[in-house]
Formats: C-alpha cells, sequence, structure tokens
C-alpha cells in the first residue's frame, strides 16, 4: 500500500492512507479488511477507544465513545460499513491511549484537553488518532513523530511503514482533516457532550 505522510516540525503527523479498503474489491472482502483492522487495534496493549456519527440525524443513532474489546468489535467494523442512501459513510475516530488514563474519557472537557495537547504537542496520554470522515477515500492516522514501540508496532500491522510513503506533503494541506479541525467536527462535539 502506498499513502501519502503529512508532515510538519511541531505536533502531530499524519498519514493517510486506504486502511479499510481491501486489495480486492467487495463487500466481504471489505469486511475482512476492517476486520483486521480492529484485530489489529486490539492486540496493542493500548485502550482503544471509537465513535461515529452520522451527517445527518435522520440515517439512524450516533454512537457514543465506546470503549474497544473484544466483546465490541463489531461494533466498529458495522459503522465503518454503515452507508447513508448518498453512500456517505459514518464519520468516524479511532484513539488508542494508555491503558492507566482511561479515566479521562468520562470527562469531557477532559478528552478535549488530551486530543488538543496530543494535537499541538504530541504529548500524551493519547498516543494515536484514526479518523474516517465520511466521504474521504483515505482514513488519517496522526501520530507523533516519534511514536512508542507500540504504535510503531500498530503501524507496522496496518502496513504504515516508511517505504510506503509515495508523498510527502505539509500538514496544512490536510485543511479540514486535520486533527485541530477534527477536535470541533460534528464527531468530536458529540463526544464531549456525552
Amino acid at each position: 500500500m502506498t499513502f501519502t505522510l503529512y508532515s510538519r516540525p511541531h505536533g502531530v503527523v499524519c498519514y493517510a492512507a486506504p486502511l479499510f479498503e481491501p486489495p480486492v474489491p467487495g463487500v466481504a472482502a471489505e469486511r475482512d479488511r476492517v476486520e483486521q483492522v480492529v484485530a489489529d487495534l486490539l492486540s496493542t496493549d493500548l485502550a482503544c477507544y471509537w465513535l461515529s456519527v452520522w451527517r445527518s440525524a435522520s440515517y439512524g443513532p450516533n454512537r457514543p465513545l465506546t470503549r474497544l474489546t473484544a466483546d465490541r468489535r463489531t461494533g466498529p467494523v458495522s459503522d465503518t460499513l454503515d452507508r447513508d442512501p448518498d453512500d456517505y459513510g459514518r464519520c468516524i475516530c479511532l484513539f488508542g491511549c494508555d491503558a492507566d488514563a482511561q479515566a479521562f474519557t468520562a470527562n469531557p472537557s477532559a478528552l478535549q484537553s488530551s486530543l488538543t495537547a496530543f494535537a499541538t504537542h504530541e504529548a500524551g496520554p493519547i498516543r494515536f488518532v484514526i479518523s474516517q470522515v465520511g466521504d474521504s477515500k483515505d482514513e488519517h492516522v496522526f501520530v507523533p513523530h516519534s511514536p512508542d514501540g507500540r504504535v510503531q508496532d500498530l503501524m507496522q500491522r496496518l502496513g504504515l511503514d516508511a517505504a510506503g510513503v509515495d508523498k510527502v506533503l505539509p500538514y496544512d494541506r490536510l485543511r479540514t482533516v486535520r486533527l485541530e479541525m477534527l477536535i470541533d467536527h460534528p464527531i468530536c462535539r458529540f463526544a464531549f457532550a456525552h
């Protein structure tokens, strides 16, 4: 898989890649690929969470911030594959944090502060964020310039190694998909309200 690295001197960088796209098109292959990504997330010793929102409330309920566990592994798969009548997907945000820092997820202002600190200063307890905006062909993986070993291992499992970088672009070219912009996106506003 080839992908684009959006880089900057300070703050997280972003890898844009079709993580959920299978090598061979097809609904079954797409489900298998998403299930593999979820399995890769579960293989880390990080606490992983996801939430998802529709672009319109009329398409169904949004999913509040939910801990990813083996018992809940089908939730992010279903959310990723859901489509509205215009074939747009849900906006999804997955993130991983230190397992001992889970309490901040129950506090919306602490979650918002943690996401902001991660985006601008590469500070924990958040270690990675994966976003899928409903109409984007790529998923966006936000990581520090020097991710810890757990995140490096996850990136290898996801196929995001240095050999696959097709091009490097300035981080600002992400425009509305920058992590700083996503913090004010309806998906995160929904999380901060619940």
